[in-house]
C-alpha cells in the first residue's frame, strides 16, 4: 500500500491556494487516526506531532456547568505520549488503539498548513501557486483545462488529468459540475473567539482537556484547545432564540463560560 501511495505521490500536480500564507486563525483542532495513518505514510507523522500539543496534555472532553465549576462528566481518550508508548494497559483502556497506531491529536489548523506545505514543497513533482485563484475549467474528452490568475493579474492555465475542488461547500469546482446540496440547511450557530491565556489550566483547578463544555444558560459552548499551553477557542453555541450581535463584547461571553 505504501509503495502504490508513492508511486501516485510522484506523479505531477499543481495546487492552487488563494491565500498567500496560512491561516492565521487555528479554525479545526482535531485530526482523526485516519489523517494520521496518511501522514504517517508520507513519513511526516513526527512533524505533525511536533506542532501538537504537549505529549502529555489530556485530549478529554470534559462537560461543566461552567468551566471553572462542577465537571460533570469526561470521555477519556488516550494522550499523544500513552498512544506512542503503547502499553498493554493502555491498549487495555482504549480499544480504538487496536485498529490503529493513532488516536485523535489535537493540533490548530494554523500550526498543520505550514507542515503540510513543506511536505508538498520537498517533492519535485508539485507545484505550489499560493495567491492564485481558479477560475474557470473546461472538461474536455482526455483533459481538464484550468485557467485563474493571482491577486496580482498573473495568469496561468494548467491542463490536467483531474481537477480535485477542496475548497468547501462554496466551491467553484462544486458549481462548475452542478452539485446541490441536500438535507438539512442550518443545523446550528455558533460564534467563535481565538483568544490568549496562558494561566487558564491553572485558573480553573483541572484536569487539562481537548474541549471543555459549558452548560450555562447564557454561556453554552465549548473551550478548545489549540497549543495546549496558551491558545484556546471559545465557541458560542446559540440556543433556539439566542442572538450575538456585533456590538457583544467576546470578552465578557468567555468569562462567563469560564465562570
Amino acid at each position: 500500500a505504501d509503495r502504490r501511495m508513492l508511486v501516485r505521490m510522484r506523479r505531477e500536480r499543481v495546487v492552487v491556494d488563494e491565500k498567500d500564507g496560512f491561516h492565521e486563525h487555528p479554525r479545526a483542532t482535531f485530526i482523526g487516526p485516519r489523517a494520521m495513518e496518511y501522514f504517517h505514510s508520507w513519513g511526516i507523522a513526527q512533524q505533525v506531532l511536533d506542532q501538537a500539543v504537549p505529549q502529555d496534555f489530556r485530549q478529554d472532553v470534559a462537560f461543566t456547568e461552567t468551566v471553572a465549576g462542577a465537571e460533570l462528566g469526561r470521555l477519556r481518550y488516550p494522550t499523544i505520549r500513552q498512544m506512542l508508548d503503547r502499553s498493554p494497559k493502555i491498549v487495555e483502556d482504549y480499544p480504538q488503539l487496536a485498529w490503529s497506531r493513532f488516536a485523535k491529536v489535537v493540533i490548530g489548523q494554523s500550526n498543520l498548513e505550514p507542515v503540510l506545505f513543506d511536505a508538498a514543497e520537498a517533492f519535485e513533482c508539485v507545484r505550489n501557486l499560493k495567491g492564485f485563484r481558479c477560475q474557470s475549467f473546461m472538461e474536455n474528452e482526455d483533459h481538464v483545462a484550468v485557467t485563474g490568475e493571482s491577486k496580482s493579474g498573473r495568469r496561468f492555465r494548467v491542463e490536467t488529468k483531474y481537477l480535485v475542488g477542496c475548497d468547501g461547500g462554496r466551491s467553484m469546482v462544486r458549481q462548475g459540475i452542478g452539485a446541490t446540496f441536500e438535507g438539512l440547511g442550518e443545523v446550528g450557530r455558533s460564534v467563535n473567539t481565538y483568544f490568549d491565556c496562558p494561566d487558564l489550566l491553572d485558573a480553573i483547578g483541572k484536569e487539562s482537556a481537548a474541549i471543555y463544555w459549558s452548560l450555562k444558560p447564557g454561556a453554552t459552548g465549548a473551550i478548545l484547545a489549540v497549543d495546549g499551553r496558551r491558545k484556546w477557542i471559545f465557541s458560542r453555541h446559540l440556543l433556539p432564540g439566542e442572538t450575538f450581535s456585533e456590538d457583544q463584547d467576546p470578552s465578557a461571553s468567555i468569562l462567563a463560560a469560564i465562570g
